[in-house]
């Protein structure tokens, strides 16, 4: 089991739907799995072996999807930290997965300097760190399929916030992570003609598995902004780049004239039990009105 083979199933199946759309560009299932490839092959030519750590502290993008999977492609386990952590926050996390090499960006070398020269740290990625992000697909391949691991086998590990104590390393296994977003895609239904809306950080549990996860087992799309800009969405939304039904009356829409640049007013005032989301995962149309059926109980026991 590895759950980067979700990844390449749905680049097979579907290689040139988008998997990702970001402001005017989109990157398709087949570009993708192939960066992520480049990603896996590269790290195991640099030494890293199954079950080593591998650190993520970045922006969401393109890049950060791509080298999230070629880690776990590679059989290594993706560690993911806030790249709104400080110094001292960073130092602490760091100190305790030590990862081996670290993907990062520019505005965190200097937060970072006090551990490049860590005898478990061999690499930071990173356009001013030891090697870019280019360099590092350079000595790739794009022929690569998942290494197989253990079904307990950690495929990531994601810090708590820690607002009751000190951040607690969560290690997410294979089957964990492979349960969780089966659940979410069959619940919601999801397929490969749904987007979902990402701008929570990646290193988020909810971004990481509900959102970018799902939506990559089902084929689907993620149309990501960098924060939640309302204009930005009903801009998406007027585009169709996102259905009418997507947000709707979850996000507190209070000013009509909001509205003006949408076709289909009514459905983005539908009443709280026909909203087609959970989230910001985006629900197929034609299941808006559709309320799930809810099993009724036994008038007597199965016994």
């Amino acid at each position: 089991m590895n759950i980067a083979k979700n990844l390449e199933r749905s680049a097979f199946y579907f290689p040139n739907r988008p998997v990702l759309s970001e402001y005017l560009s989109e990157t398709s299932y087949a570009q993708l799995n192939d960066r992520a490839n480049r990603v896996a092959t590269a790290l195991i030519r640099m030494g890293i072996k199954p079950g080593d750590h591998i650190g993520l502290c970045a922006l969401n993008s393109v890049d950060w999807i791509a080298f999230y999977f070629g880690v776990i492609k590679a059989g290594a386990v993706a560690v993911t930290l806030s790249s709104m952590l400080k110094r001292d926050e960073l130092s602490l996390l760091i100190n305790h997965c030590r990862p081996k090499i670290l993907y990062t960006s520019d505005e965190k070398l200097d937060d970072l300097a006090g551990f490049r020269g860590a005898e478990w740290l061999d690499k930071v990625i990173s356009s001013q760190g030891d090697m870019d992000f280019e360099q590092l697909l350079d000595m790739g391949s794009s022929s690569f399929r998942a290494i197989d691991r253990d079904r307990s086998d950690t495929a990531a590990i994601l810090y708590t916030g820690g607002t009751t104590g000190t951040p607690k390393g969560v290690m997410l296994t294979h089957e964990n992570i492979n349960t969780a977003i089966q659940n979410v895609v069959f619940h919601e239904r999801s397929g490969e003609e749904d987007r979902a809306l990402l701008f929570l950080p990646l290193n988020h549990i909810f971004g990481q598995m509900h959102i970018m996860n799902a939506t990559i087992l089902s084929a689907g799309c993620l149309e990501m902004i960098p924060t939640f800009d309302m204009e930005r969405v009903l801009d998406l939304m007027a585009r169709g780049r996102l259905p009418t039904s997507d947000f709707q009356l979850r996000v507190g829409f209070q000013d009509e004239t909001r509205f003006g640049r949408i076709s289909d007013r009514r459905r983005c005032w539908a009443p709280m039990h026909e909203r087609p989301i959970v989230g910001s995962q985006v629900i197929r149309e034609s299941y808006m009105h559709e309320p799930p059926s809810v099993p009724t109980a036994p008038s007597s026991p199965p016994w």
